[in-house]
């Protein structure tokens, strides 16, 4: 009879054994315990499953015509090494087992089993095996929380000098432009004309005040880490609302040779702060635009895929994101562009900003496949009003 103090319908086990008959019927009583069987004949076909499957304990024979039972063993610790296997032995073949043991099975069994005494060998394995995932689980946790409480400090520190230096910056950039400003008047003049060097002059302040316009974005960057002001929601159609994205882009960047559409859809409304959305949508533009240097496309589209939410993406033919990157394109700081061209700080900001309106910003890219930014946000803001 089954042991109804333990619950197995969760417990997944693989049982390989070249025997057939014996594969079956074993396979058919653990069924009736209510463990979820995986009855295979090959050490090859377990590996197939275990790569599509979870599953919590192989239950393996020793003695297989193409690969035993203790390679397929070393081959599973090394490639699943939460998992537990069991191996089952001939009898009279306990010096296999207790080989098997020394080279890191949970244990062995010799054959002709015993129902009950496989299935407690079964459900040990399984609880290892979860213990071993919850710490496992329970480490991941809290290195994210130490990783956190890091990252949050660190803006803390930011964030109590932003706002004072920003504003002391802001001050002596002003009159750095409006000096590089009178520079370009002045040598608009009609008597500047035959000046010597009044191109090259006239590009020093072009350049200067290129350079003032870059540090303002820095700074205001930075007020963004700390600043919480928003409007009242407000209405936004699409995909008027995103033409205007795409129109506003251009006009920014009119010396790139990226095209930037809008995608026909569904009438969509939502209603939300539109100027925070436009900040989002025009910072994801701008780093789609810059990981195109040498043309390409990007495309904007809104749908609604679920009631009550809205999905804005932005999609480049770009060159991709590596892994590595996409794990931390997030993060504060965390930049992959030449040092002076890039703070680290927009998309951070966009994911940040797409949560004040209560949704949220995630990225799925490959490398040489380009990358797609999707914004997802209630039709209506939190506090807000919707149809």
């Amino acid at each position: 009879m089954p042991n109804t103090g333990r619950r197995y319908h969760d417990i997944a086990i693989i049982l390989v054994d070249d025997e057939k008959a014996f594969r079956e019927a074993l396979a058919r009583r653990l069924e009736k315990r209510e463990l979820r069987v995986y009855p295979l004949a090959s050490a090859r076909e377990t590996l197939q499953v275990l790569e599509k499957e979870s599953i919590d304990v192989v239950v393996s024979d020793i003695r297989m015509p193409e690969e035993d039972g203790l390679t397929l063993m070393t081959r599973i610790r090394e490639r699943y090494p939460d998992l537990e296997v069991i191996l089952l032995t001939g009898q009279g073949d306990i010096r296999e087992g207790v080989e098997g043991i020394r080279a890191g099975a949970f244990d062995y069994i010799t054959k002709p089993v015993e129902i009950e005494h496989i299935e407690s060998k079964i459900f040990q394995a399984a609880a290892a095996v979860r213990r071993r995932r919850e710490r496992r689980m329970e480490g991941e946790v809290r290195k994210e929380l130490e990783e956190r409480a890091l990252q949050a400090e660190k803006l803390a520190t930011v964030g109590t000098l932003a706002t004072g230096v920003a504003h002391e910056i802001n001050n002596p950039l002003a009159i750095i432009n409006e000096a590089a400003g009178w520079v370009g008047q002045v040598l608009d003049r009609p008597s500047m004309q035959n000046l010597p060097e009044s191109a090259s002059l006239r590009r020093a302040a072009e350049v200067i005040q290129t350079a003032v316009q870059r540090a303002r974005r820095i700074t205001h960057q930075l007020l963004g880490m700390v600043r919480r002001e928003s409007e009242p929601p407000r209405p936004c159609a699409m995909p008027e609302f995103l033409e205007e994205v795409a129109a506003l882009s251009r006009t920014i960047h009119p010396e790139s040779e990226v095209s930037i559409s809008v995608e026909e859809g569904a009438v969509l409304t939502l209603f939300t702060d539109p100027h925070r959305l436009r900040q989002i949508l025009i910072n994801l533009v701008e780093n789609a635009i810059q990981a195109m240097p040498k043309g390409g496309g990007i495309t904007l589209s809104a749908t609604s895929e679920e009631e009550g939410l809205v999905f804005i993406k932005v999609k480049d033919t770009g060159p991709g994101i590596p892994e590595t990157v996409k794990k931390r394109i997030f993060d504060p700081f965390y930049t992959t562009k030449p040092q002076g061209k890039g703070t680290g700080l927009g998309l951070y900001l966009c994911r940040d900003l797409a949560r004040q309106l209560g949704g949220d910003l995630v990225v799925v890219s490959r490398t040489g496949e380009g990358a797609c930014f999707t914004l997802t946000l209630p039709r209506a803001m939190p506090n807000g009003t919707g149809t």
